[in-house]
């Protein structure tokens, strides 16, 4: 089954197919959300973590900050502290145009380098936050 689509920065649309693909292209939406959803977590709220998830979400990067250094990624920079990380994701989350800049992240900017990278190590989402915070409380 092949449907037209194109992405924007608000999501995906898919379009065409005519009136014979329309029903089939609802079971095919919902099953790719149904998996995207097992794979990374529901997707964010607002503010998609709590603070207890984001020093999680903090100790896994810290992590995966070793992982890609072992990988041949090396950080651009050392990991703020883990009070500086949540302060600044709960701004840029509540939209200060700031924080975005300030956002700390192990992973290499260049998207064909990040593409490598999360394949060596995998950028840790709301199932991983969810087994660090069961394991380290």
């Amino acid at each position: 089954m092949v449907f037209q689509r194109s992405t924007t920065g608000e999501g995906i649309t898919i379009t065409g197919g005519g009136v014979d693909q329309k029903a089939a292209r609802q079971p095919a939406s919902t099953a790719c959300e149904e998996e995207t959803t097992a794979q990374l977590g529901p997707l964010p709220a607002a503010i998609p973590y709590s603070v207890e998830e984001l020093r999680a979400q903090h100790a896994l990067l810290v992590d995966s900050a070793s992982c890609l250094e072992e990988a041949g990624y090396p950080p651009a920079s050392a990991p703020p502290s883990v009070d500086s990380f949540v302060a600044n994701e709960h701004l840029f989350y509540a939209g200060h145009e700031q924080a975005e800049a300030n956002r700390w992240s192990p992973y290499p900017e260049d998207p064909n380098a990040y593409l490598q990278a999360v394949k060596t190590c995998p950028y840790p989402m709301g199932p991983q936050i969810t087994a660090w915070l069961a394991e380290n409380s």
